[in-house]
């Protein structure tokens, strides 16, 4: 579970006190036994902090789950980064 603090007046929280059951999400052992998860970090640290007085609505969703439910894209305006149709 996420850690909330104030600071400031504003409530933050910072994704990279997630537990580590992040690794749930997208587990292929499950589709494929003989998957094999790959011995180096798959994502890079999380150093930021979101305000949830601005984004409450998802804020709130993550720091209530007990399981990762919510996937960051990147910026969809830098054309390298294909999202689908």
């Amino acid at each position: 579970m996420a850690q909330v603090f104030a600071m400031n007046g504003d409530s933050l929280v910072y994704p990279h006190r997630f537990s580590d059951r992040w690794t749930e999400w997208g587990d292929l052992s499950q589709i494929y036994p003989d998957y094999v998860r790959p011995s180096y970090p798959s994502i890079p640290p999380l150093d930021f902090a979101m305000d949830v007085s601005k984004m409450r609505n998802v804020a709130c969703y993550m720091s209530h789950s007990s399981t990762p439910n919510v996937l960051q894209l990147p910026e969809y305006e830098i054309l390298r980064y294909y999202h689908g149709p």
